[in-house]
């Protein structure tokens, strides 16, 4: 399976570029709730396609996500194929057993060996949690910022009009249809606050499908491996300086609080809320199918 790092640099790049455009609108705002001054924009100035902006570039950065989210799903069910073919064992030790002579098998016929697959897996998703997590933490507090600013507003709009003609005025510009434009710069925020609470939906959503997927993998992993042996000096199966952003994970799997049972139910609501938020990018993908728990290719695209 390839990995996905590439396209992961890039949308960290894209998203570090909507942050700053929403940084700046979040500050201009916070400059205006404290000087009750909201900016007199040109008369052919759109004050609304900042936010615009940021809507269409989050879109598409969304649908990228989403993508390399799937990818990662597709993995995990690639590696896990073998086990879904073979016989069903009636223990674990001949589950293990029997997987690693497959395992071995393919190996030998060229094929990347399940365990080669999850790596790469884990790796893929530990990078985009690294990503998402934190931004979807700093998205609430931006979010928070700028709906105490519009109340602060919302409550001073006679002022922001007054102090808007008094602006103009001391310019010696005639300003006509202050409280218009001041109501047009409320909803501009407005705009943003909505902008941003959809952003947070979106980033649940594929918060949520990532972290089943990591679960999956890390939980199948330790199935196909050999445990960890203390006598010889090995004490955990993943090392967590390699995983940083998946060893709350790592150690539920060592603490053996991960379940089978508990992951699949969860995932099938995680993915009904993944494919319908994201139905009309996954539908297009080459091999959309496997993507959605059947079969495919798209976790060798």
């Amino acid at each position: 399976m390839k990995s996905g790092r590439d396209g992961i640099e890039a949308l960290q790049a894209t998203l570090a570029d909507i942050d700053r455009d929403i940084d700046r609108l979040v500050q201009v705002a916070a400059e205006v709730a404290r000087q009750k001054s909201v900016p007199d924009l040109p008369e052919d100035a759109d004050d609304n396609s900042g936010v615009e902006a940021i809507a269409v570039a989050w879109d598409a950065a969304c649908r990228k996500l989403a993508i390399l989210i799937a990818r990662v799903a597709a993995g995990v069910d690639d590696a896990m194929r073998p086990l879904e073919e073979r016989p069903q064992p009636t223990g674990m030790e001949r589950l293990k057993l029997g997987l690693r002579v497959l395992l071995a098998l393919q190996w030998r016929r060229g094929r990347p060996s399940p365990a080669d697959t999850l790596r790469v897996v884990l790796a893929d998703a530990d990078r985009l949690s690294g990503m998402l997590l934190p931004r979807r933490e700093r998205l609430a507090a931006v979010r928070h910022s700028l709906e105490s600013d519009l109340v602060e507003l919302g409550s001073h709009r006679p002022l922001l009009a007054d102090n808007l003609a008094l602006a103009a005025e001391r310019e010696g510009r005639v300003l006509h249809g202050a409280a218009v434009l001041a109501e047009q710069y409320l909803q501009t925020i407005q705009d943003l606050v909505r902008n941003l609470n959809a952003q947070l939906g979106a980033m649940n959503v594929l918060v949520n499908k990532l972290t089943i997927e990591a679960e999956r993998a890390i939980l199948l992993i330790g199935i196909i491996l050999p445990h960890p042996n203390p006598a010889a000096g090995t004490l955990r199966l993943f090392e967590t300086k390699n995983l940083p952003h998946l060893a709350p994970l790592v150690d539920l799997h060592e603490k053996d609080m991960l379940s089978s049972v508990e992951i699949e139910r969860r995932k099938t609501v995680i993915d009904s809320r993944f494919f319908a938020s994201f139905s009309d990018v996954l539908d297009n993908l080459p091999g959309a199918d496997y993507v959605k728990g059947t079969n495919a290719e798209v976790g060798h695209a």
